[in-house]
């Protein structure tokens, strides 16, 4: 008796290539913002964590760490947190600093006023002078509430995702924490027919307490703790 062995025919197999090609298609994007989520998540969790790092620090010392050589030197800066590294585990006990999950999410930003851009690389920033520079970890400031003399305190993330942001980075930054505007919710400028030179918007509505921003690239997100 014969035996016969019936195999894929070469279109058999060119069909069941496309059917993966076009499924890997369809799931890799959600994959991916599964990825961002998660990255930002972590980075919410840094946050919190090196927020009470400093306030323990503060429980201590009676101030916020910083690392400038006079007290005027806080004067509307924000600075990595990596800067306040030595001062800070000097006396709070951390095995090592929280940093971003992903080492290439930097950008690019002056330490007077918070001016920031993404500029086309890192050579870029560090050659536009003054004192712009660039970072891929998480961002840390010294503001005044309602004009008081003491110091609180405000750190940041870049995020890649508007579920995990609260603000952007093209609202301005003050050195009073009563004049910061949080977003509540995110639209980019061409889902609300804005130009696309639009940088940023935000309005208030009738509650008075709900804001909406306008952005036109991902890389104005941004995560805040406000202590």
């Amino acid at each position: 008796m014969k035996n016969f062995k019936k195999g894929f025919t070469l279109v058999e197999m060119l069909i069941v290539v496309v059917i993966i090609g076009i499924l890997s298609a369809a799931l890799l994007p959600r994959l991916q913002g599964a990825q961002s989520s998660a990255r930002d998540a972590a980075r919410r969790s840094d946050l919190s964590q090196l927020g009470s790092a400093i306030l323990s620090y503060y429980n201590n010392r009676w101030d916020y760490p910083w690392s400038g050589s006079t007290e005027n030197d806080v004067d509307n800066k924000m600075v990595t947190a990596d800067t306040v590294k030595e001062e800070l585990m000097k006396v709070v006990e951390l095995s090592s600093l929280p940093a971003d999950p992903n080492r290439n999410n930097w950008f690019c930003f002056t330490k007077s006023w918070n001016t920031q851009k993404e500029p086309g690389n890192k050579s870029e920033c560090d050659t536009a002078g003054g004192d712009w520079v660039w970072s891929w970890q998480y961002w840390y400031m010294r503001v005044m509430k309602n004009t008081l003399t003491h110091w609180w305190y405000v750190l940041m993330a870049r995020t890649e995702t508007e579920w995990w942001s609260n603000f952007l980075s093209s609202i301005g930054i003050t050195d009073d924490l009563k004049d910061w505007k949080l977003c509540t919710k995110f639209d980019t400028v061409t889902e609300m027919g804005k130009s696309t030179t639009t940088m940023k918007e935000w309005t208030e509505n009738s509650i008075g307490s709900d804001w909406k921003c306008l952005y036109q690239n991902k890389w104005q997100l941004r995560y805040v703790y406000m202590f």
